[in-house]
């Protein structure tokens, strides 16, 4: 049962006194003239087949017909009125219609166009309520009642790209309820099933929240697309708040070329083709609170020409090539990379790839993790490829391995200058806690890290200072596993690896091991060229050869010979088998 509400089925009049009309004369004309000498039909039936004549008498307020009370009607949008009392002294008169009651109310049915709207705070306005209604466009709106019940339902049988675009063709707001989404496209590899128009401005796609609006990708490119062009740029796009999932054959989650100063957030990217995202070709792009797992190729892949990207938050998982790929792919390479506070594991080549020239990649506060399931190579790969790559940094970082058997490398360099990890912990227990080869052009450096892991590798140029492990201070950086210690290869041509508060034996290989063998070795040093140096050859051999001893005026035992050092100058001594060589540094 439904209840309704009483009213006056008739309009009324009122005198100037504000009582009910009584034998008064009403005018109707035409819209903006007088309504008195320039009169249209009047009629008492909503189908204008009976009419009334003209002054229409009102008895007691009510306009009358044949002695009883009638509404009016007029086939007009607009006219003008006029209201005499009965002895013709003018109440009112308009121009234009101030109540207007059209057919489709009589009927049931109004259109927001006949409804105005007005917000209500102070200097508010009066709105018609189809402008305030199409600020905020629904996907729904240009969809059928069966391809929404599908939506809503969740089959995926029905294709609903078509009116997904023309939602974003009518507004600059697009919203996605609830629901699951089937899209696809021509197959075309930049086509993709929804696409952002070439050299729009200030376009914003958002659902309903990740997990409760997902759209799945039918088709054989991108799911969604914002392609600009070298005159006009897709600028200020905005995606937020959706799942995108992929099936064989698809695409890129989002693949975007010539857009800049757009932001992509809370977005789930689930199963794609080829990547979660894809960005080339633009600058000050943010990337905030990505969840991008078990993608084809990359979780997010920063591309050509890309500049000026930041990452915050997110997590990068399980994807079968890397987390985070910063790759030029022949062409030129990007730049200003950030990335902080993301969590990158378990990708089964790298989590965080820069590649191909790619420079200044900055990590701030990231985990990177691998599990015994899956095998991660490289944790942090920066090889510069076919190009150098350059002034790359982690910082504050943790690079866990926690893969048992599995071979993972902390951070690896080739091809690479001033790479830098800084206040970082590298725990990479069964394999290299770093690797950098020989083809560094200058310097890399570790600065105040926890270095665990079965060897390191270090090659020309690189520095590895002010490595502490924590709570205590001046414990071995290095810890090997249980099966012996941790070694550290060094080429010759090094101009300096240092080791504070360490015990290092090293031999003629240049293998040098940090342990507590020999317990009399206080500090080892490696100094390479244009230090002061001499030999003392009337110190007795015993000690293993390349055995170094750091001396600050003092007495020193070196293995059964006493040697006294006269301060303020250190003095390093190394056993070549036959003699101690002293290296002179100033303190």
């Amino acid at each position: 049962m439904s209840a309704f509400s009483v009213s006056e089925p008739f309009p009324t009049f009122h005198d100037r006194d504000g009582q009910p009309l009584d034998a008064g004369y009403l005018y109707f004309g035409t819209a903006g003239l007088p309504a008195l000498s320039n009169q249209i039909p009047v009629f008492v039936d909503a189908l204008l087949t009976i009419p009334v004549a003209q002054p229409v008498r009102t008895t007691n307020g009510f306009p009358q017909y044949q002695g009883a009370a009638c509404r009016l009607f007029v086939n007009a949008d607009d006219f003008s009125v006029a209201v005499h009392q009965s002895d013709n002294t003018l109440v009112l008169s308009s121009l234009n219609a101030t109540v207007r009651i059209p057919l489709a109310v009589t009927t049931g049915s109004l259109t927001s166009d006949q409804v105005t709207y007005i917000e209500g705070g102070i200097g508010s306005t009066t709105r018609i309520l189809t402008s305030k209604l199409q600020e905020s466009v629904s996907v729904f709106d240009f969809m059928t009642v069966a391809q929404i019940a599908d939506v809503k339902a969740g089959t995926l049988l029905l294709d609903v790209t078509a009116p997904i675009n023309a939602a974003i063709a009518a507004s600059d707001e697009v919203y996605f309820p609830e629901g699951a989404y089937r899209v696809s496209n021509d197959g075309t590899p930049t086509s993709g099933a929804i696409q952002v128009p070439n050299g729009l401005a200030a376009k914003t796609l958002r659902g309903a929240g990740r997990g409760n609006a997902i759209i799945h990708n039918y088709g054989q490119g991108p799911c969604i697309t914002s392609i600009g062009n070298l005159l006009f740029y897709n600028v200020s796009l905005h995606i937020c708040d959706l799942t995108i999932q992929g099936t064989v054959g698809s695409g890129d989650g989002i693949f975007c070329d010539f857009t800049s100063q757009s932001m992509f957030e809370r977005i789930e990217f689930y199963q794609c083709g080829v990547s979660g995202i894809k960005i080339q070709r633009g600058a000050h792009n943010v990337l905030t609170d990505i969840w991008s797992r078990a993608n084809v190729f990359d979780g997010a892949f920063i591309g050509q020409e890309a500049y000026f990207t930041t990452i915050t938050g997110g997590v990068f998982e399980s994807n079968f090539r890397h987390g985070l790929n910063v790759d030029a792919n022949g062409g030129i390479p990007p730049g200003d990379v950030t990335i902080t506070g993301a969590s990158f594991r378990t990708n089964t080549t790298h989590n965080v790839n820069v590649l191909d020239g790619a420079s200044r990649v900055r990590l701030f506060g990231c985990a990177f993790t691998t599990d015994t399931i899956f095998t991660t190579a490289r944790h942090l790969s920066v090889d510069g490829g076919g190009s150098v790559a350059r002034s790359c940094l982690a910082s504050g970082c943790t690079f866990i391995g926690q893969n048992n058997s599995n071979s993972v490398v902390g951070i690896f360099g080739n091809a690479c200058e001033d790479l830098s990890v800084e206040s970082s912990s590298i725990d990479c227990t069964g394999s290299d806690a770093y690797a950098f080869t020989a083809s560094a052009l200058r310097p890399r450096v570790l600065d105040s890290a926890i270095i665990l892991g079965a060897t390191v590798s270090a090659s020309t140029s690189t520095v590895v200072r002010n490595i502490v492990s924590s709570p205590s201070p001046g414990t071995a950086f290095l810890v090997g596993t249980s099966a012996g210690s941790v070694k550290i290869q060094v080429p010759n041509n090094v101009p300096l690896v240092r080791f504070e508060n360490q015990r290092v034996w090293g031999d003629s290989n240049n293998v040098y091991t940090l342990d507590s063998t020999p317990l009399n070795v206080t500090d080892g040093w490696l100094v390479g060229p244009g230090c002061e140096t001499f030999t003392v050859a009337t110190l007795p051999a015993g000690a293993p050869v390349g055995t170094r001893v750091r001396c600050t005026n003092c007495f020193e035992n070196a293995w059964g010979a006493f040697l006294t050092i006269a301060g303020p100058w250190d003095r390093f001594l190394i056993w070549n088998g036959a003699n101690w060589t002293i290296f002179g540094v100033g303190s």
